[in-house]
């Protein structure tokens, strides 16, 4: 079974009221906040939510030719991104930051299409050393325990 993607129009729809619920859900929980620190998230999650309403009923008044159109046209590389993302928020708590990043730098554009592996490696290495230097060695800023930290310790 070919996966399908949804359209144009379903998705603004479902992201509309994503962000009014967002800004429902973001309103009560600044009223937790003791006195006036509570009345700036408050103010914001307003605007989140007129922005919201706004989107929704421009959706629901135009009716353009593209709105049916699907919002990806290879839905299965969208999910299989998607899923290397998750994936790697769950490596970074067990295997570090340095390993994960460097797989997610180079599977997600190969799920999406992009074939030149040697491309890829070269700029996501190339900027995985550069955090490496700025974060570790020049500002002394730790990034996430990895299995590469004896390796790392000679930088420091």
């Amino acid at each position: 079974m070919a996966l399908r993607s949804v359209s144009r129009r379903h998705a603004e729809l479902g992201f509309a009221v994503a962000l009014v619920a967002a800004a429902g859900f973001l309103f009560l929980q600044a009223a937790d906040y003791p006195g006036v620190t509570g009345s700036y998230p408050r103010t914001l999650s307003i605007l989140l939510g007129i922005g919201g309403h706004l989107m929704l009923v421009r959706t629901l008044r135009q009716h353009n030719p593209d709105d049916e159109q699907p919002l990806f046209e290879r839905p299965g590389r969208v999910y299989l991104g998607a899923a290397a993302v998750l994936l790697y928020i769950a490596a970074v708590s067990y295997i570090g930051y340095l390993i994960p990043s460097l797989v997610l730098g180079i599977a997600v554009p190969y799920a999406l299409g992009y074939r030149n592996m040697r491309h890829s490696a070269l700029v996501v290495t190339a900027t995985l050393a550069f955090i490496v230097l700025v974060f570790v060695v020049a500002l002394q800023r730790p990034i996430p325990r990895d299995l590469l930290d004896p390796l790392l310790a000679v930088l420091r």
